[in-house]
């Protein structure tokens, strides 16, 4: 048997047990769990299942430099939908948070190099599903531009331009609308920096730890 429904206060509990099991992020709300690393907001969601009576973790990440005015599950990673329930072995939720770290494309906590972040980006690409790997490209875009280094938005452009070729399900004209308007924002650092900022403040991101990008 499942166990009985998620109540307020049971959903308060369990979101405790996670904050304490990775105080590397802290609660954004019941449920939620988020930090910042440079640009990248990566959040652990714990969502109720349409039953009530079980949770699913999921690990994403939100790309704060492409402003949507939203935070995104943008590349969202499961213990294969493995779920908890009320009368889960009390170190289920370990075991599956454990997994996630592993599975994690960004890592949960700590800071990274670029490059070593990057290549984590690139190296995931192949095993995504398509929807997966229009975020990457963006994300690897993105992160380029917000480093300001301009031999990686070089080595970026060349990635996403190969990638982007391969995108089939795409036709030319969607791939302009979605990509024409990052190759110009990647030009101006200063401002996608700006937009980062701006939208950590709108988004009411501001108490959330931030790590570091080493560049």
């Amino acid at each position: 048997m499942p166990g009985k429904n998620y109540t307020r206060t049971m959903k308060k509990e369990v979101t405790n047990q996670w904050h304490e099991l990775l105080p590397c992020m802290e609660i954004e709300e019941n449920m939620s769990l988020m930090n910042i690393l440079g640009p990248i907001v990566v959040g652990i969601l714990l969502e109720i299942g349409s039953n009530k009576n079980m949770y699913y973790p999921t690990l994403y990440i939100h790309n704060l430099a492409n402003n949507i005015g939203f935070v995104s599950t943008s590349l969202n990673i499961t213990d294969n939908f493995n779920y908890v329930t009320t009368v889960s072995k009390p170190d289920k939720y370990m075991k599956i948070a454990e997994v996630l770290k592993n599975k994690a494309i960004v890592p949960i906590e700590g800071d990274i190099h670029i490059n070593e972040l990057l290549d984590r980006l690139k190296e995931a690409y192949s095993n995504l599903y398509h929807s997966d790997k229009i975020c990457i490209i963006e994300t690897v875009l993105y992160l380029a531009g917000w480093s300001g280094n301009e031999s990686i938005i070089k080595e970026s452009v060349v990635f996403a331009n190969e990638k982007i070729k391969q995108l089939s399900t795409l036709t030319e004209e969607d791939k302009d609308k979605v990509f024409s308007k990052i190759f110009e924002e990647i030009k101006e650092p200063e401002k996608i920096r700006k937009t980062v900022e701006e939208q950590i403040i709108e988004l009411k991101l501001d108490k959330l730890p931030r790590r570091s990008i080493l560049l």
